[in-house]
This record gives structure tokens, C-alpha cells and sequence, in this order.
């Protein structure tokens, strides 16, 4: 029982940061959150199955394009963060399917590979903001949890 007030608790707490904060804590609040699912994905490889992967930060870097890129041609915010997830689930199976029977220190490589190969593809494009990146317009916090 006192696990669940916990966890309610904790919930409330991190729903509340973006509505009583300032700019600054914000963006702080923010920027964990994002690392905090970048290392519950690493879960999966190294904790359940003892395989390294370096890839994780290729699909973030799909997934945040995607949603960018999304945001700047007019879809609304949620189809843009969905639109992302879509599209680096599509890429990460693509890239998967190959590497079901590689060894351990194999698929390390591999998805080093990969990584690499999609970071340099990403800046190589002007679609993407070359090397300087994209630049988003402001997307306040209400409007992304409206949708609009």
C-alpha cells in the first residue's frame, strides 16, 4: 500500500513540475525526463537479455527528427511525438531483423554502426538543419498536452 501512495504521489509530482516551475527547472524537468526513457530503454538489451547496444541514441535521434520535422511542416504536436515513435520502431525492427543470430560483441558493433551511420546521415541533409540541426518553433507546454 505504501508503494502505491508512493508512486501516486510521485505521478503527481512530476505532472505538476511543467504548471509550477519556472522556464529554467523546466527545461531541467524536461531534459531528465527524456534521459530517464533513454535508460529505461536500456533495459531491455542489457538488463533482460546481457547484450550491449549502442544504437538507442540513433532511434531517439529518428524519433525527435521525425516529431521536429513534424512540428515544422503544421502536424499537430501529439501526431508529430506519434508520427516519431512510428517511424524509429519501423527503422529499430528494419535494423533488427538482420542482427536476430549475431553474438553479443557483433551486435555491439553493429549497432555502434548504425548509430554513427544515421548521426552523419542527419547532418548531411538540409532537411534536417545540416550540422546546425533544426530549429523548432516554441510549443508551449499546454499545447502539447491539448494536442494542438
Amino acid at each position: 500500500m505504501t508503494g502505491r501512495i508512493l508512486l501516486v504521489g510521485l505521478v503527481v509530482a512530476a505532472a505538476s513540475v511543467p504548471l509550477l516551475a519556472g522556464d529554467y527547472f523546466r527545461y531541467i524537468a524536461m531534459l531528465w525526463m527524456v534521459y530517464a526513457i533513454s535508460a529505461i530503454g536500456l533495459q531491455i538489451p542489457l538488463g533482460l537479455a546481457s547484450v550491449y547496444s549502442f544504437g538507442q541514441g540513433a532511434f531517439m535521434l529518428i524519433g525527435a527528427y521525425a516529431t521536429g520535422l513534424g512540428v515544422i511542416h503544421g502536424v499537430p504536436v501529439i501526431l508529430a511525438l506519434l508520427a516519431g515513435v512510428v517511424l524509429a520502431a519501423m527503422i529499430g525492427v528494419v535494423l533488427a531483423l538482420p542482427s536476430l543470430r549475431l553474438s553479443a560483441f557483433a551486435l555491439a558493433i553493429v549497432t555502434l554502426g548504425a548509430a554513427s551511420v544515421l548521426f552523419h546521415g542527419v547532418k548531411a541533409f538540409q532537411i534536417t538543419g545540416g550540422p546546425q540541426g533544426l530549429f523548432l518553433p516554441h510549443v508551449p507546454f499546454v499545447e502539447l498536452a491539448a494536442g494542438r
